[in-house]
């Protein structure tokens, strides 16, 4: 119970909405103290000098921002890929191409190993992580090399998958449908992980229904795939009674580009006209070590080639190089 003891006058100058806040704030400090959890300190001389400086510091970041112009464009002509001249009779190989050249930007190969980079042994935990993740492309990546021809990407694709040169699945990575690529050659070597019979089995399945990407109840039966075990390996996912064909780790390594497009989208959130020239992106995606840990060394062409293609960035040649621009389109 807490105590006041109020003169005539104090007290006469006192209403009862003031004794009420007087208590409450002599038993919270009270409490407080009893619970071991100190008031807030006063801020000393030299922290207020240093939160003096670090607004003076976003201040002129604004100001800064405030200046900008936009870039200069001089056409939309930009490709993000050197693909050779292609036979166009041999529409599908033009396909297979573009996705070997995507993935031949998937990641950095100079690790910022040394004086200021990172250690050796993050190295090889960088190292062994990208050894598990699956060599795919996502069709908005396609859609980013031929920009203005998405039909033919979905008809060629359609044959490919048909004809059994690629597999398909859709994975979802916060709420976003990804149609996932990956060459046939290399899903199937994906399969030597399993024992020897389950494995028979399903490349038996694969081989003959070349163009699905479903395995009903039926399949499973006929083929006498051991579906729990594929599920382990992550081949198969089960959604409403059927199993679907997956590509193991790779809903892991979706979710590394979704984060690295999350960081692009900041940064040109923070540009007065949402654009940005690709060098100076380039500086930020290279600039910390911790970046280059957290997006495993992706390279900033490749997850560029997803946002283009998905239509979450525009690309433009300025004099300087080429520059980047947000859509307005949400990811």
């Amino acid at each position: 119970m807490v105590s006041l003891n109020l003169t005539g006058s104090n007290g006469s100058r006192m209403n009862h909405k003031s004794l009420v806040r007087s208590q409450v704030k002599h038993s919270t400090i009270k409490r407080l103290g009893q619970l071991g959890i100190k008031a807030k300190r006063p801020i000393l001389p030299s922290e207020a000098e240093y939160l003096k400086e670090l607004s003076k510091s976003g201040k002129l970041r604004k100001e800064l921002i405030d200046q900008q112009e936009p870039l200069e464009k001089i056409n939309y002509n930009v490709k993000l890929f050197d693909l050779p001249l292609f036979d166009t009779g041999r529409d599908e190989e033009t396909i297979l191409v573009a996705i070997r050249s995507i993935l031949l930007s998937q990641y950095e190969t100079d690790f910022p190993v040394g004086k200021g980079g990172i250690s050796n042994k993050t190295k090889e935990k960088i190292e062994v992580k990208r050894a598990a993740y699956p060599r795919i492309v996502v069709l908005y990546q396609l859609y980013s090399v031929f920009i203005n021809n998405h039909t033919f990407v979905d008809q060629q694709v359609e044959k490919l998958v048909r004809h059994g040169r690629l597999k398909r699945v859709t994975i979802k990575i916060n709420g976003v449908d990804n149609q996932v690529l990956i060459e046939s050659d290399s899903y199937f070597g994906l399969l030597d992980k399993i024992g020897a019979s389950e494995e028979a089995n399903f490349r038996r399945f694969l081989e003959e229904n070349k163009g699905l990407s479903v395995v009903s109840q039926m399949d499973a039966k006929r083929y006498n795939l051991d579906t729990m075990k594929l599920i382990g390996f992550g081949l198969l996912t089960f959604i409403n009674e059927d199993y679907y064909l997956n590509v193991p780790n790779s809903g892991s390594f979706l979710k590394l580009v979704h984060e690295s497009i999350k960081f692009i989208d900041k940064q040109l959130s923070k540009m007065k006209y949402k654009e940005e020239l690709q060098s100076s992106l380039e500086t930020k995606w290279k600039n910390k070590n911790q970046n280059w840990i957290k997006f495993g060394g992706l390279s900033l062409d490749f997850v560029l080639s997803y946002c283009l293609g998905y239509g979450l960035l525009e690309v433009f040649n300025t004099p300087m190089g080429p520059g980047w621009k947000k859509t307005g389109k949400k990811f």
